[in-house]
């Protein structure tokens, strides 16, 4: 009970913060315009979008259930998938680090210790990363525009792998951090975090998930190009994976809840820099976002309500089946 609270106020604040970011949004845009242009979008387009977000969480469970196998966790598919699910009701908290939910529900329901799957979490941001670089790499290059900040973020994420991989320096960093004395009780639970960051970037695992990743994230970038069609202004498909893809990247490193603001203010932006208008750029940001952030919200809202009523029943019922 307390957790769904805590997750209710996270999404009510999120919720207020977006209903901003989105006003602001729709007033830079021209209320009166933007209201025009909404109505001209062909709406049927509009499933397709919510399709190929669908297609795109299908194919990141792929990867979830992946990373299980590594770690050597065995549950029923289906639990798997729906523990899954539940994950994206913290898609808007900051780098959607919220999603270790998964981990608390894995632990509530089969007692595996948080600390050998929480760098699930970890692992699966990297090669989101990963994935989102290589897809906006080809814009960034062809277009002339990012160069430094994929450099940057490319350099700090390759740094990351290394440090994790090339294990004397990753125990002796281990090593010091256990000698702090607020970590030193937690000593086993970090060599667990270690272990288990070791095991999912090996290179082998690495290029696996983020080649999954990468087809994953071409669904959604696939449904930013439908939304300028829906519009009946066509671009060009690379254009529009590089705006998603780059804009996805810079709200990430913002660490804003959802990167709410961050990625909708780069998305419209460099969708009027490719010359599209502005309360079109401001319409297709705010659609796009709505049929792949707020989709996997509520998604992953009744997910988690599905998984934690059947944690409550399995609570409530003993080994028997005598009520406790």
């Amino acid at each position: 009970m307390i957790l769904m609270a805590n997750i209710k106020n996270k999404i009510i604040l999120s919720l207020a913060f977006a209903a901003v970011v989105y006003i602001a949004l729709s007033f830079w845009g021209n209320f009166g315009d933007l209201r025009e242009v909404l109505a001209n979008f062909k709406w049927y387009y509009f499933p397709l979008l919510l399709a190929l977000a669908f297609i795109n969480y299908l194919v990141r469970f792929a990867k979830w259930h992946y990373y299980l196998k590594i770690l050597k966790i065995k549950i029923p598919k289906m639990e798997s998938f729906k523990i899954f699910l539940a994950g994206f009701s913290m898609s808007i908290t900051p780098g959607k680090l919220g999603e270790v939910l998964k981990s608390y529900l894995l632990k509530d329901k089969y007692q595996i210790p948080i600390s050998k799957t929480a760098m699930i979490v970890f692992a699966d941001r990297l090669t989101d990363m990963v994935a989102l670089i290589v897809i906006s790499a080809v814009g960034v290059f062809g277009y002339n525009f990012g160069k430094t900040y994929i450099w940057i973020i490319s350099a700090v994420v390759l740094l990351i792998i290394i440090l994790i991989e090339f294990r004397p320096v990753a125990e002796r960093i281990l090593r010091a951090l256990t000698k702090l004395k607020f970590l030193k009780k937690r000593a086993q639970k970090l060599e667990n975090l270690y272990e288990s960051s070791y095991e999912m970037i090996r290179p082998k695992h690495l290029a696996v998930a983020s080649l999954i990743s990468i087809f994953a994230w071409s669904c959604e970038c696939l449904g930013l190009y439908l939304t300028f069609i829906a519009f009946d202004f066509k671009t060009g498909v690379l254009a529009a994976f590089f705006i998603y893809a780059f804009s996805t990247i810079l709200g990430a490193i913002t660490m804003l809840p959802g990167g709410l603001g961050a990625t909708e203010g780069t998305m419209t932006g460099l969708t009027i820099l490719l010359g599209i208008p502005k309360g079109i750029s401001a319409a297709a940001t705010i659609i796009i976002r709505a049929a792949t952030l707020w989709f996997a919200v509520i998604i992953g809202v009744v997910a988690l309500l599905i998984v934690n009523k059947g944690n409550d029943t399995h609570r409530n019922i003993s080994p028997i089946g005598h009520r406790r």
